[in-house]
């Protein structure tokens, strides 16, 4: 399993669309279901599967 700072470490340095997108994949993990690991296992509340889509499409960052 991947270290949960990892993720958000990594989500916060300069990461482009595709970058996040990989990363998710990586994980095997759905837009909400990365959502939800960032929420329960980093407190991140807002995150949303909304938020994972801006943040592929590039209308957004982490």
């Amino acid at each position: 399993m991947v270290c949960c700072r990892k993720v958000v470490n990594m989500l916060k340095s300069q990461f482009s669309k595709e970058d996040i997108r990989n990363l998710r994949e990586s994980l095997a993990m759905s837009q909400e279901e990365f959502a939800e690991f960032l929420r329960d296992f980093e407190g991140m509340e807002k995150v949303s599967q909304t938020t994972i889509w801006r943040w592929e499409s590039g209308n957004s960052s982490p």
